[in-house]
């Protein structure tokens, strides 16, 4: 009797011992056994739970989703730790624009500067096309500046085509600009002729936001007076307003139901039925799950979108793998979401597309090995003004 007894308190020594263990679960789905020794703002300390003797690990928590603990208490560090990625809709896609500045202007005579300064404001409209959220052309600016002085004053009318470049989004939507243009233009003087030259223009400033931008411009404007070249030199602070449709627009909605085999839809209909049972552990789950259908997560990514924004991921897509791309997500705000594949062009590249408004899935096996976005749109949310955490799950398998 005594023996069993021993026997039986072993046993259960064991099994306490065995579930006493720590689970840091990482972004990318891979799982730590571990003892945690310590959670700082930066890093989580800890041992590995077979090697306890061994030396102490740090992992940053930026890498890390969840810790489930020995007494099934868990931490999450997705909402707060994660690193805010870029939008593409920060950038108009195509737009007219109307600006306003104030500014001075110096005219110089061949190399001398003449030494009256005046008074400039300037009045633009634009009309431009970005070709992605960094690059685009100005098709046409017309400038329309008035030069005053205590004696003389004088107008100015150009037209000028350019280019225009946009930094990455760094704080919400704000990003770096700048222009440069080249045109044509003609100055009117009071009770004289009307002079024609060449004119110039650059631009660098701030993107507030999609709409509102600011800046300082540099316009040079040449002409040619009685027997000497002249030339206007304007700086000026700029304020104006993009007024068009944002980079990444709604796409159309896939009607496509079918997958590649069965075996696949089965599991995509458990997997959907797993999410709308416990939605505060979506991402939990559906990284366990794809761990279990023998998918590799290769990229878990999160975009903070508001109602009608969208956020992209780039990824390198193997040829021959079979790659479901998820994308969901955790706050309950979201009520539909919709994923789609654009390629670099931008062209859209769907495949096999299941949605049901808080969960969109693309399966996709590629011919090619290829680079290409994946796109997620917010496209109703209960608090259209306030960003959303959504995220991006791409896996794939042999």
């Amino acid at each position: 009797m005594k023996k069993m007894l021993l026997i039986l308190v072993t046993a259960i020594g064991f099994g306490i011992a065995a579930n006493a263990q720590d689970i840091i679960l990482k972004k990318d789905g891979l799982e730590i056994k571990a003892k945690v020794l310590e959670t700082t703002d930066q890093v989580i300390k800890y041992k590995e739970f077979d090697f306890q003797s061994g030396p102490t690990r740090n992992i940053n928590i930026s890498e890390v989703f969840m810790i489930t603990y020995e007494n099934g208490k868990k931490d999450v560090f997705n909402a707060s730790s994660s690193k805010r990625q870029n939008i593409t809709n920060c950038a108009k896609k195509t737009a007219f624009g109307l600006d306003i500045g104030l500014g001075g202007t110096i005219e110089t005579i061949g190399s001398i500067k003449f030494p009256t300064s005046y008074f400039a404001s300037t009045l633009g409209i634009r009309a431009m096309c970005h070709f992605n959220p960094y690059f685009g052309v100005d098709f046409f600016k017309l400038n329309w500046i008035t030069d005053v002085s205590d004696n003389d004053w004088l107008m100015r009318l150009q037209i000028m085509p350019g280019i225009r470049g946009n930094s990455p989004a760094f704080f919400k939507c704000m990003s770096v600009y700048s222009a440069f243009r080249l045109g044509y233009g003609m100055t009117f003087v009071p009770h004289a002729s009307h002079f024609k030259g060449l004119c110039l223009e650059t631009e660098l400033g701030l993107n507030l936001t999609p709409t509102i931008f600011a800046g300082f411009a540099y316009n040079y404007h040449q002409y040619f007076g009685l027997d000497y070249k002249r030339a206007l030199h304007t700086l000026s602070f700029r304020l104006g307003f993009n007024l068009g449709n944002l980079q990444e627009a709604k796409t159309e909605r896939s009607k496509a139901t079918a997958v590649t085999t069965g075996t696949e839809k089965i599991t995509v209909d458990v997997r959907k039925s797993q999410f709308e049972n416990d939605s505060e552990n979506k991402t939990w789950k559906a990284l366990n799950q794809l761990k279990r259908d023998g998918y590799t997560i290769c990229s878990n990514q999160i975009v903070y979108l508001k109602q009608r924004e969208s956020g992209s991921h780039t990824q390198y897509f193997v040829s021959g793998r079979k790659y479901i791309i998820i994308c969901f997500s955790d706050d309950t705000n979201v009520l539909d979401i919709e994923v789609c594949m654009r390629r670099m062009n931008n062209r859209i590249d769907n495949r096999n597309a299941i949605d049901t408004d808080e969960i969109a899935m693309l399966f996709y096996k590629p011919k090619n090995t290829r680079y290409l976005k994946v796109v997620a749109t917010n496209l109703s949310s209960l608090t259209p003004n306030s960003e959303s955490e959504c995220r991006i799950i791409i896996a794939y398998k042999e």
